[in-house]
């Protein structure tokens, strides 16, 4: 039986044995079975952890497995590929293609921990943004993506350099010329550069954070997102624009956002036949009503008898209201205009409107035109 066995294993297939062939799909057999043990391990962690789903721990395990799951799969196929061909007699002729795929399923299985790194680098990076959004301040919401992106850039960077050196490139003349390129590179890239720096002034100066109301070079809109490159700024009209950071560092950036108060301009005008004294009363009630709600309106304000229209008495009634946001301003505004409307009515008086009077003089006779 044993001679058998022995006379099948020495079979060919080409130039390899079967005996070969066997131990390389034992190795890979070896590898999958690992992978389904591995995975099970980790469902059974990942259910112990999430008996807690508000815990952080079980939320940071949840992201090292998800990340890691598909990357060792390949992983271990790999591995258990190359460790295949490591273990059968090469034969004549086939040693350079032999090795020539060892070497691929070697840097393969590198290229699985840097993709590792990268899956584990976005997971982290969209679960810290959603913690960010859940502080007062807006700085982490502006610094955790720019992070990440900077993370994976330098994951990607490395990654290609290792697998290069794996594959048996020599990188290190190359790594040596970058002080001559770094010139050249410099140059061609000093709108990168000057982007980068941009991005750095935002972070350093602060003009903004995310979700303020601004406007740039006559770009108006809340700020959405700030790239390493550049920053998106959402419009009223719910279209996105794109601003180069090399712009901010130059722009003139107006931060609505910033304010303390927001103008209400509610002047108005009054009949003729109204009286100095209802006006007075008018413009006295009007400063009571503002002083009496320090919670809505700011310190100043400005309440006048303002002109002499061709046909209304006119006002100047500026008023600023505390800042709690665009709908409550509106609400404000709306509210402090009612009671202008019934401080005119309790006076005795009402609004003008453009009037004209023509009067005609008893006794005198147009004169007629004659036509040419």
């Amino acid at each position: 039986m044993g001679e058998f066995f022995d006379k099948i294993l020495s079979w060919h297939i080409g130039s390899l044995k079967l005996s070969d062939i066997f131990i390389i799909l034992i190795c890979l057999i070896v590898a999958l079975i690992a992978d389904k043990v591995t995975q099970y391990i980790f469902s059974k962690i990942q259910k112990r952890h999430a008996k807690k789903p508000e815990s952080h721990r079980a939320e940071v395990v949840r992201i090292m497995f998800d990340s890691l799951v598909r990357p060792l799969h390949w992983f271990f196929i790999t591995v258990g590929c190359a460790l295949g061909f490591v273990f059968i007699d090469v034969p004549e002729g086939w040693t350079t293609f032999i090795g020539i795929i060892t070497t691929l399923l070697r840097a393969c299985s590198l290229w699985c921990v840097f993709w590792f790194a990268l899956r584990l680098t976005a997971s982290f990076t969209t679960y810290f943004i959603e913690k960010a959004k859940a502080t007062e301040t807006k700085l982490d919401d502006m610094i955790v993506p720019i992070a990440g992106s900077t993370l994976k850039f330098l994951i990607v960077c490395i990654g290609i350099l290792v697998i290069i050196e794996t594959l048996g490139v020599d990188v290190t003349p190359a790594i040596a010329s970058l002080g001559i390129g770094v010139g050249a590179l410099a140059l061609a890239s000093k709108d990168t550069l000057a982007n980068f720096f941009g991005a750095l002034v935002v972070f350093f100066d602060r003009p903004f954070e995310i979700g303020d109301w601004v406007t740039i070079n006559n770009v108006e809109g809340e700020i959405e997102e700030i790239r390493l490159r550049v920053t998106l700024i959402r419009t009223f009209d719910n279209t996105v624009v794109y601003i180069p950071n090399s712009v901010l560092s130059s722009a003139n950036i107006n931060n609505w956002q910033m304010r303390k108060w927001r103008k209400m301009d509610c002047s108005f005008g009054v009949l003729y036949s109204t009286t100095a004294e209802q006006i007075e009363t008018i413009v006295s009630n009007l400063r009571e009503h503002v002083k009496t709600h320090p919670e809505t309106y700011g310190p100043s304000y400005y309440i006048h008898l303002d002109s002499f229209g061709d046909s209304s008495i006119n006002i100047r009634v500026v008023v600023y209201s505390i800042d709690k946001g665009y709908v409550q301003h509106l609400q404000d505004k709306q509210d402090f205009m009612l009671v202008v409307m019934r401080i005119v009515e309790q006076a005795g008086t009402s609004f003008a409107f453009p009037t004209r009077t023509i009067e005609f003089s008893k006794g005198k006779v147009l004169p007629e035109i004659m036509p040419e």
